[in-house]
């Protein structure tokens, strides 16, 4: 039987002519936390965005437990942003509603329905998602309006948002590049977490090194849209780092 996999092949990108991801090919076994790091523009934002279908890549394949993400339409690609969901650098949260039903909002993609319109949710989704704030540590924050938290704790209710998808991979862009050293602590325990205890999935961009290190099992490197490194944090010595960060191959 077929170990589950995330599986890019030969993937390539291109905007206006300028080649974004060139041919990037590598796979993730289920449950494994992989750091991916580069320059600015080196194609890190668009290979997540590709991998969850936000963003049509040109050529190549993307696989996943038996899907062809590539080819998925309609529901099925619904489903798989469901599956795999995504937080960003800015949070992506109504500022004007609570903590909990942020949160619930993560339920719709899921349910495929609009509660939203009315704030009506299931009892049971009600409790599910009070207990990944709790889990958290955000379950005194559950009725404060969002736009009233720190950064950090507005990226925990992120987090809790895409849970509450039941997601398999989870993808972070930049996670914690606008937080503190405290609150960027915070953030990546709790992807270190979920990774560990929940068996998902992790892909996360991160522009510092030593972030990567810390808390990636994997990392990465793209220069100039081609990836030139791919090992463990203890590989990632200066000379390796230099061919991330130079554009040498």
């Amino acid at each position: 039987m077929a170990h589950r996999a995330l599986t890019i092949d030969g993937l390539r990108k291109a905007y206006g002519g300028k080649t974004v991801l060139d041919g990037v090919s590598f796979e993730v076994p289920a449950g494994q936390m992989v750091g991916i790091v580069g320059r600015s523009g080196a194609g890190k934002s668009t290979l997540l965005r590709c991998i969850n279908r936000l963003v049509e890549a040109d050529a190549g394949a993307i696989g996943w437990d038996g899907l062809d993400v590539r080819a998925l339409q309609g529901g099925a690609l619904l489903d798989w942003r469901a599956r795999c969901g995504m937080i960003f650098q800015q949070f992506q949260l109504v500022d004007r509603m609570d903590a909990l039903t942020n949160v619930l909002l993560g339920s719709v993609r899921r349910r495929r329905t609009l509660p939203l319109l009315f704030r009506v949710f299931p009892a049971a989704d009600r409790a599910k998602a009070l207990e990944l704030l709790q889990q958290l540590d955000l379950g005194p924050q559950a009725g404060q309006t969002v736009k009233t938290l720190s950064g950090g704790q507005q990226q925990r209710v992120a987090i809790a948002k895409v849970l509450m998808q039941g997601v398999e991979v989870l993808l972070a862009d930049e996670p914690v590049s606008s937080l503190d050293p405290e609150n960027t602590r915070i953030v990546m325990d709790q992807l270190r977490h979920l990774q560990r205890t929940g068996g998902v999935t992790v892909l996360c961009n991160l522009h510092n090194l030593e972030v990567a290190r810390s808390y990636c099992d994997r990392v990465l490197g793209l220069s100039q849209g081609r990836l030139v490194f791919d090992g463990s944090p203890q590989e990632l010595t200066a000379g390796r780092e230099e061919s991330i960060y130079a554009g040498a191959r």
